[in-house]
């Protein structure tokens, strides 16, 4: 598989992303790639938990995550306080993109975090779903097996 920010490049002067700039795009997920790299210069996987709204920054924080073999965690902007604080003190996140609320002070919850994640593991999507229980739990992918579950679906 070609890696997605060079497929992205080379798209980037076509007309392929319906209503925003696709040059545009490709800077933006760049410049998160370098980001998201600049974290894991000292062996650490960082932990990203994105709860963004806006789409086209969505898959931009996405694809640059996946390129910079990131842990990612999906979260839903539209949890409420207890969601966000149960999600928070599961995940332990190096980074948070997007929405979420006022009262959560990102500030003292990232300063707080262990210097790396107890899994290393590169390339990991974890997608959130509920269970009998209630709590937020997170169903754990790759890359390649969410390509294996659209191809089981089609």
């Amino acid at each position: 598989m070609q890696h997605p920010l060079t497929y992205l490049k080379q798209r980037a002067n076509q007309d392929w992303l319906i209503g925003y700039d696709s040059n545009q795009f490709n800077c933006l997920t760049q410049e998160l790639f370098d980001k998201f790299s600049y974290l894991s210069l000292n062996g650490i996987v960082p932990k990203i938990l994105i709860a963004e709204q806006n789409p086209w920054q969505f898959l931009a924080t996405f694809l640059a995550a996946i390129a910079a073999d990131c842990q990612i965690f999906l979260g839903n902007p539209n949890w409420v306080q207890q969601e966000w604080q149960q999600v928070i003190n599961l995940v332990e996140p190096n980074l948070i993109l997007g929405d979420i609320p006022l009262s959560i002070n990102r500030l003292s919850l990232l300063s707080n975090k262990p210097e790396g994640t107890t899994n290393n593991q590169k390339g990991l999507i974890m997608i959130p779903t509920g269970g009998s229980s209630g709590q937020i739990r997170f169903a754990i992918h790759t890359w390649q097996t969410l390509i294996a579950s659209v191809g089981g679906f089609y």
